[in-house]
């Protein structure tokens, strides 16, 4: 029997592995990262920055143990909102919760990037919103994007919306 080589679609090879599978009753799939991850961005607001051990630190409101936990493994694109030019300084970007395990990344980021500016890590599809915590700050806004529109698809949790439980 050939391979799927050379076919188009996921059905097409899963067509070819019932038939060379003949036992095989049915298919389970578990698309993960390797299907979704492009397909969600995290945004985070710089709300502080700090220098420390001359290191820089941007304190943001999502991080790590939010909404990226693969930050722990993987490397992503972090883009400036809006666009900082001008020199470099290493610096550790990090999320809301007094945790040091709460580090989104660790690289060169520009000296002009301010609270209020925005950080967008970029391949960030699956297993974070299951991550969230009501440690120290509510739920995040989550907002959708068809190809045409961005609509909120729910608001950030306001402390006293959390807080009453």
């Amino acid at each position: 029997m050939g391979s799927p080589r050379g076919t188009c679609g996921l059905a097409k090879v899963y067509a070819w592995v019932l038939r060379a599978l003949p036992s095989a009753e049915e298919i389970w799939v578990e698309n993960g990262r390797w299907l979704s991850a492009g397909s969600g961005v995290l945004v985070v607001r710089i709300l502080d920055q700090k220098e420390r051990r001359g290191m820089r630190h941007l304190i943001c409101d999502g991080g790590r143990t939010l909404h990226a936990l693969v930050s722990t493994w993987e490397d992503h694109a972090l883009l400036c909102l809006p666009a900082r030019r001008g020199p470099m300084q290493l610096t550790t970007v990090t999320g809301p919760t007094c945790m040091a395990f709460d580090q989104l990344a660790r690289r060169p980021l520009p000296r002009r990037l301010r609270p209020g500016d925005f950080l967008a890590w970029l391949e960030a599809g699956a297993y974070h919103l299951a991550w969230e915590t009501h440690f120290s700050h509510g739920q995040a806004a989550i907002f959708w994007h068809d190809g045409r529109q961005i609509r909120q698809a729910r608001p950030a949790q306001a402390f006293e919306d959390w807080w009453k439980g």
